[in-house]
């Protein structure tokens, strides 16, 4: 799905690069804070499908994200 998510004034679409605000994953951090990556996706629940940097493929909260640039 391509469509984008608008939620506290952060708007991602696919191909956008990111930035994890916060450490990713329950109990074993898979992603850490500052970790870059590119939207993929979306759920249909709106979370966003994000291919990070370190080789994590992760569904994440939008306000776990920031926009890079």
């Amino acid at each position: 799905m391509t469509s984008m998510v608008d939620r506290d004034s952060a708007v991602f679409s696919v191909g956008d690069q990111v930035v994890a605000l916060y450490a990713i994953g329950l109990i074993r951090r898979r992603v850490a804070r500052g970790t870059v990556g590119v939207v993929a996706g979306f759920s249909p629940t709106y979370d966003v499908e994000v291919r990070f940097s370190n080789g994590s493929v992760e569904l994440v909260r939008p306000d776990y994200l920031a926009g890079c640039g």
